[in-house]
């Protein structure tokens, strides 16, 4: 026995008979069809809406000053960042309020120089700015503080505040950083041996 069904607007009528398929039939009437067309339209509009404001959040209007070519060095300007070169820098040569280039950052320069190809002390500057990058190593700095003379002074700061004491320093700040085990360590020692007269015992 199957059973058809017949619903109208407000209510289904429920029928019986047998060896028949099973089938329905809706009744409505023309304001019933009416209404709903108008909310499938307002549905519609809805659903555009929401798609346009949706495309409206993803256009981002952007205005290109410049163009640069700044290759691997914002790389390498990343992992001195993390590092914290120019920090573990300042701390051991503090920086003077004279001088508008700190060490620490004099040295995070020549580092992208010198992995880009330029080992010329008056060519960082220039060599940098072609690659937009003087404006990220620090707010407000110019070409012209990246001079020959200012960065000779950096390397003589280097020196005298004892090469190896900073290149320890960065070691070990990079053994941090990334995690490094140390299961060996390394000791290089050095061995003098003096040779003529001297003066006095020697003991």
């Amino acid at each position: 026995m199957s059973k058809r069904v017949y619903p109208s607007k407000n209510y289904c009528r429920i029928t019986q008979e047998k060896d028949t398929p099973v089938s329905i039939r809706i009744q409505l009437s023309r304001a019933t069809v009416k209404d709903l067309h108008h909310r499938l339209q307002q549905a519609y509009r809805r659903d555009d809406a929401v798609e346009e404001d949706y495309d409206r959040r993803c256009i981002m209007a952007l205005a290109v000053q410049q163009i640069r070519p700044v290759a691997h060095l914002p790389l390498v300007l990343g992992v001195l960042r993390r590092l914290e070169v120019a920090t573990v820098i300042d701390r051991l040569i503090p920086p003077h309020p004279a001088h508008g280039l700190s060490c620490g950052r004099g040295v995070e320069a020549l580092v992208l120089a010198i992995l880009d190809g330029h080992h010329a002390l008056y060519k960082v500057g220039k060599r940098l700015e072609e690659r937009g990058m003087v404006a990220l190593l620090q707010p407000g700095l110019t070409r012209a503080a990246l001079n020959d003379y200012r960065l000779g002074h950096i390397l003589d700061a280097l020196v005298a505040a004892n090469l190896n004491k900073v290149f320890s320093t960065v070691a070990l700040k990079a053994l941090e950083v990334y995690a490094i085990a140390t299961p060996w360590l390394h000791q290089d020692t050095t061995t003098i041996a003096l040779y003529g007269p001297t003066r006095g015992n020697v003991r």
